[in-house]
């Protein structure tokens, strides 16, 4: 019984920690994806062009991939002149 449990039990701290390693990666995950926003090129008021996605959380500038043109986000009313940032 002593040597059963002297193998079972690092079995399964090693189980558990390998569990919540994976639960906290797929949870970190989630998170950055929920700041994701469509990215904007603005022409001229209330006419945009969809571009790439962009995040919330400042950092660089959001930039068209081509043209280098700096993306918005769109307000309420449909305008694009929310800044936007690049993706971490």
């Amino acid at each position: 019984m002593k040597f059963q449990l002297k193998f079972i039990l690092p079995i399964a701290a090693h189980f558990i920690a390998a569990a919540g390693a994976c639960l906290t990666h797929s949870t970190n995950q989630n998170n950055s994806q929920l700041t994701l926003v469509q990215g904007w090129i603005r022409h001229v008021p209330k006419v945009c062009i969809m571009s790439s996605l962009c995040s919330t959380i400042p950092g660089p500038i959001c930039t068209a991939p081509l043209t280098g043109q700096q993306l918005y986000a769109k307000d309420p009313a449909g305008d694009c002149v929310t800044v936007v940032y690049a993706p971490q």
